[in-house]
């Protein structure tokens, strides 16, 4: 298959994470993988033309093609003359590569060119919600940020959740129960391995006991609910015999 993946972080700058992942291991999957982006790494100058190159950032071996719609490096002003532009280039890219899907995680900068693109070509286009957007970006953003949202959510094909919360938040967005499905978020095995016992030593003193860890791995928007976890784990370690956070 000929895959897209829409994105409106930098797919060169941003920490790795599951953007990065599924375009890679669907690359390895033996499929073609193409990422749109908005590339606003530091440049010299305050226009960075349209390029491409093929990418991997985790595994050795995948290839994605990165498309960069062109960059103006001025703070607000450069992201609304991406908005502008990306639409051509978005379905340019749709044309012309035969792209059989598409994998949408933003909604505000470069979503609702994509679902009207798509819709265009025929192309259906899946959205992938990891966060609630309106509320990583200033107050001043947040109330359009959800408008976009609520558009996109209603006008995609099918909506996978990382969680049964972002499912009711999509939902009440206007997203259409039937086509929002739960797919959480998934581990690559192959990179844990067994701590040796020094290690669990030094964690937690030496002991016999097995305890239940539980481990938090994120970034901390106030949404993310780690301190509705702290505040419960008393609680919980009165059900859950020798609980770790």
């Amino acid at each position: 298959m000929n895959i897209l993946l829409v994105h409106e972080i930098s797919y060169l700058r941003d920490p790795v994470f599951e953007i990065h992942t599924i375009a890679e291991l669907l690359s390895l999957r033996g499929h073609n993988v193409y990422f749109i982006d908005y590339g606003r790494e530091r440049v010299d100058s305050l226009w960075s033309g349209y390029r491409e190159m093929d990418i991997a950032r985790v595994y050795p071996g995948a290839s994605v093609r990165l498309i960069r719609p062109p960059f103006l490096k001025v703070p607000v002003a450069g992201r609304v003359v991406y908005s502008c532009m990306c639409y051509s280039i978005i379905y340019t890219t749709l044309q012309s590569r035969k792209i059989d899907a598409v994998i949408l995680y933003s909604a505000p900068t470069n979503g609702i060119q994509t679902i009207l693109a798509a819709r265009k070509s025929k192309v259906p286009v899946i959205f992938r919600s990891i966060d609630i957007l309106h509320k990583l970006v200033p107050d001043p953003l947040a109330l359009p940020t959800k408008l976009a949202e609520k558009w996109v959510y209603q006008h995609v094909d099918k909506i996978l959740t990382i969680t049964p919360a972002l499912s009711r938040y999509v939902v009440g967005l206007g997203a259409n129960p039937a086509k929002v499905k739960l797919l959480p978020l998934g581990i690559d095995l192959k990179y844990y391995q067994h701590a040796p016992e020094l290690a669990t030593d030094r964690l937690w003193g030496k002991s016999s006991t097995i305890y239940h860890t539980l481990v938090f791995a994120g970034t901390l928007p106030h949404f993310s609910g780690l301190d509705v976890l702290i505040s419960q784990i008393p609680y919980l370690a009165t059900r859950i015999p020798n609980l770790r956070l």
